[in-house]
């Protein structure tokens, strides 16, 4: 069944870096914010953030949690923007022929991210994708509203799925992480896949995204 609505992630499901390593520098930005909103110096900030990760499951929540002091979206959003993406993504513009076939066929084809909107453009750009043409819209972190899934959760994809008029039972989110990406949507009564070498326990799985479109489109 191909669905009305489809909800992507990009970081390492639609878009991949020639080093997964690429991603160490949101960490590590992570802390330099957490430094900056404290004004503590790096280890004692590096402790908060290893702290947070165990108990809220990441680090940015030491900025968004407002334990410590008012939250503050716009100190990561700058930090994480700092990061230059220039020549570190494989090109993935041949998944757009899969993309455009399933838009003209009726599918509403929507990025949730976390990344900041003006990285995650760049990102996009390195990947062989414009984020203003490609997708019917881009969800992604902005200096107001900050990270949606990080915050929302599931409220995030309730908020695409009420913009485009479209109901959970036909709306699929494909994602590599379960606790952002998949089960969220499955809470609600969406489709879900996730993003994985190997097989899941309880969870529908393919190794790419191309594998997955390209069997919506009933091609070999």
């Amino acid at each position: 069944m191909i669905p009305k609505l489809l909800i992507l992630d990009m970081d390492m499901t639609l878009v991949l870096p020639k080093d997964k390593t690429f991603y160490n520098q949101y960490g590590v930005k992570t802390v330099e914010a957490i430094a900056d909103y404290l004004d503590l110096p790096h280890q004692a900030a590096f402790e908060i953030a290893q702290r947070y990760r165990r108990d809220y499951g990441g680090a940015e929540h030491a900025l968004f949690s407002g334990d410590m002091k008012p939250v503050n979206y716009e100190l990561l959003y700058q930090k994480l923007s700092e990061i230059d993406p220039t020549g570190a993504f494989n090109d993935q513009a041949h998944l757009g022929e899969e993309i455009d076939h399933l838009r003209r066929m009726g599918t509403k084809i929507v990025l949730l991210t976390s990344s900041p909107d003006e990285l995650a453009a760049r990102i996009l750009h390195e990947s062989g994708f414009k984020a203003e043409s490609d997708f019917d819209a881009v969800y992604a972190y902005t200096k107001e509203n900050g990270p949606t899934k990080i915050i929302h959760g599931a409220q995030a994809f309730i908020n695409v799925m009420n913009d485009f008029g479209i109901a959970a039972n036909e709306t699929l989110s494909i994602g590599d992480t379960i606790k952002h990406d998949i089960d969220p949507a499955l809470s609600l009564g969406a489709g879900a896949i996730v993003i994985s070498d190997n097989p899941i326990h309880g969870y529908k799985a393919s190794p790419n995204l191309e594998t997955i479109l390209k069997q919506m489109n009933r091609r070999p």
